[in-house]
């Protein structure tokens, strides 16, 4: 869209409405501040897309879109929304996402170690190259997808046993706490004294050392 259409440098009223391959419309007040600033006066808005966090507003209602930045958001909930908004999108690859989503996403950020062993972590990165095959990236952007996956991949260690579990969870050690003490100060001219009094020493035991007669 920035070749054939500069959308880095459109304005009002010459601005790209729709998605050129789809009946999506495009939503400008999701970007550059336009639903704040200018409310309904679409005349004023800034219709420049300056870069792919304000592409992905685009097809999004502006309440979800109060994100800097594309790696400050789940990008996979973000991909879930933004291919179900677009009416272009293969159902192959809509029935693919699904099942990363269902499949893979939901089930690993419980934490449910039993429900994974080496048949499904693998199933489930060849799911993943799938599904990015299947967005059409340019050879270069598919490289380095499928470069970050095969990464990934290789650098976790999966116990090669049924204590996989337990094994995993031994690693997962757990931050030191510290307890919190709240002293009461007695609000009277005797506090000092009062604070003393309540300060008990612990017991201490004698040794006696004198000669026995």
């Amino acid at each position: 869209m920035v070749i054939s259409y500069k959308i880095e440098k459109q304005t009002y009223p010459n601005y790209l409405k729709f998605h050129p391959k789809s009946k999506s419309r495009l939503n400008y007040e999701a970007i550059n501040n336009n639903k704040r600033d200018h409310g309904t006066e679409i005349q004023d808005y800034d219709y420049r897309v300056q870069n792919a966090t304000d592409a992905s507003k685009l097809f999004l209602p502006v309440a979800i879109t109060q994100y800097k930045d594309l790696n400050s958001c789940s990008l996979s909930s973000l991909s879930e929304i933004i291919i179900f908004n677009v009416d272009i999108i293969p159902k192959e690859t809509i029935d693919i996402l699904i099942e990363v989503c269902s499949n893979i996403r939901d089930i690993w950020k419980r934490c449910d170690f039993t429900q994974w062993d080496e048949a499904k972590f693998f199933y489930s990165f060849k799911l993943m190259e799938e599904f990015v095959k299947k967005l059409q990236l340019t050879d270069d952007e598919e490289s380095i997808v499928l470069g970050n996956l095969n990464r990934w991949k290789d650098t976790v260690n999966l116990p090669q046993s049924s204590d996989a579990p337990r094994v995993i969870r031994s690693e997962i050690k757990p931050e030191p706490t510290s307890t919190a003490y709240t002293v009461n100060f007695p609000q009277s001219s005797d506090a000092p004294r009062v604070i003393r009094s309540e300060i008990k020493p612990e017991p201490t035991s004698t040794a006696y050392t004198g000669k026995l007669m």
